[in-house]
């Protein structure tokens, strides 16, 4: 028996077409694959900059000597003395090596903070309608100096951008999408931890 070529041809034949369609609506994290694609560029591109630019980062300011003396105590998973801060940005300074005097890696660890809040915030706009050039501005505008310098700072503006972030995103995200139990949890960890970064958001799950 005989297969007729034309069959053939139709059951071997890829399905361009499908491909095309799951390929313009496939997504990495939220966002559509040819934004995924230009945001993590974007990132990529700031972080080497900056870590060739700022050579002298991280900067101790008035209040960073305060976080640095609450990380020695928190570095040994005791409390030897009563901190007038809260311990969170202490914590990731302990994370980060930064105890003694702050590390490069504390650094560019604020840097991936300050770039995951900005990817977060393009999720949410993409969820509302926001695509194309005027997404590619948002993440274009947010990877500059004025909106990162705070990264090269020791002070807890970076961490609480982060926490911030996550707590409003991920609660957006679950009205919008009107299911996932997963995305109430982390916002609701992460509200609770930005109160550990500073006390005045301890209001925020009331306000929510």
């Amino acid at each position: 028996r005989t297969i007729s070529p034309n069959i053939l041809n139709k059951s071997e034949m890829p399905q361009s077409g499908n491909d095309r369609v799951r390929l313009a609506t496939a997504t990495i994290a939220g966002l559509p694959l040819k934004m995924a694609i230009i945001y993590v560029f974007l990132f990529i591109t700031a972080f080497s900059i900056y870590n060739i630019l700022w050579k002298n980062v991280p900067i101790m300011t008035l209040d960073s000597g305060g976080y640095i003396r609450d990380a020695q105590d928190l570095s040994d998973f005791s409390v030897d003395r009563l901190h007038a801060r809260p311990p969170g940005y202490a914590l990731f300074l302990a994370v980060t090596g930064s105890t003694e005097k702050p590390t490069r890696a504390l650094f560019q660890s604020s840097l991936v903070l300050h770039f995951t809040a900005v990817w977060l915030i393009a999720v949410v706009l993409h969820a509302l309608g926001v695509t194309g050039l005027r997404l590619t501005a948002f993440g274009f505008l947010l990877v500059l100096p004025p909106y990162t310098e705070y990264a090269a700072y020791v002070l807890s503006e970076t961490l609480s951008e982060f926490l911030l972030v996550v707590g409003f995103s991920t609660l957006v995200l679950w009205f919008l999408r009107g299911k996932g139990f997963h995305l109430l949890l982390i916002s609701g960890i992460a509200t609770g931890c930005s109160a550990l970064t500073r006390p005045t958001y301890q209001a925020l799950a009331l306000a929510v």
